[in-house]
């Protein structure tokens, strides 16, 4: 992504944060877990983040679903932002996919991931099994029936089973099922790098053991008839 774009970008989202009183002089100033969470709801809120499209994005993501055309799930993309050492942050994961499985289709569409800061290990980066997409699930069941579905797995029991805080044992994992070449990765990155990701890809959200704030952005990107099945969501 354009460094022009980044910048703007996490300019807005700390002016937001010095308004609030959260953030002075290159230092988080939060008093209790409740103004934690109340800031971290009004950056969610935040109109401050335009379109990520740029042409050399459109023409990656054109070549991943062949050329079909696509619709955005949310009119602006959504701001993925923890603060450091995990503060005011749920210490749980949630492993998922994002759109439902979809009887008699084979892609639904794209995710983007694009780092607006720097994201080193274990500083909050979504974490994500490469492969599982192409691993056969149930279709239209939710999040937690698949969980139990692949549980079956013994790769996928322990990934499931671990616990935030051992996320060194967990990355780099491997495993082959089926055929499928699996792996477990973090998303790491600095300002401007971008990930795009498969929407049936099992990931979860990552807890922020670093001393930065996590700051990224995600928009999802569905194939028209995939679209036209689920819905819009507002955001």
């Amino acid at each position: 992504m354009p460094v022009e774009y980044v910048s703007s970008s996490a300019d807005r989202l700390f002016a937001i944060c010095k308004k609030s009183k959260s953030f002075n002089d290159g230092r988080w100033v939060l008093d209790d877990l409740k103004a934690a969470r109340q800031l971290r709801k009004q950056l969610a809120k935040s109109k401050a983040f335009g379109s990520l499209m740029t042409p050399i994005l459109d023409g990656a993501i054109c070549d991943l679903v062949s050329g079909r055309q696509l619709q955005q799930r949310t009119t602006r993309p959504n701001l993925l932002f923890t603060l450091p050492q995990n503060y005011g942050h749920e210490n749980k994961l949630d492993w998922h996919i994002d759109v439902k499985r979809l009887p008699g289709m084979k892609l639904a569409g794209v995710q983007l991931f694009a780092f607006l800061e720097s994201v080193r290990p274990g500083g909050g980066g979504p974490v994500a099994v490469t492969g599982s997409h192409r691993i056969e699930t149930r279709e239209n069941v939710p999040r937690e029936i698949i969980r139990s579905q692949l549980r079956y797995h013994s790769f996928f029991a322990d990934v499931l089973d671990h616990a935030p805080e051992e996320r060194a044992d967990l990355v780099g994992k491997r495993s082959k099922l089926d055929g499928v070449e699996l792996a477990i990765v973090e998303l790491t990155g600095e300002p401007g790098d971008v990930y795009l990701m498969d929407l049936w890809v099992l990931h979860t959200p990552w807890p922020n053991y670093s001393d930065s704030s996590r700051v990224m952005l995600t928009q999802r990107f569905l194939l028209k008839e995939a679209y036209e099945r689920v819905g819009p969501r507002i955001g």
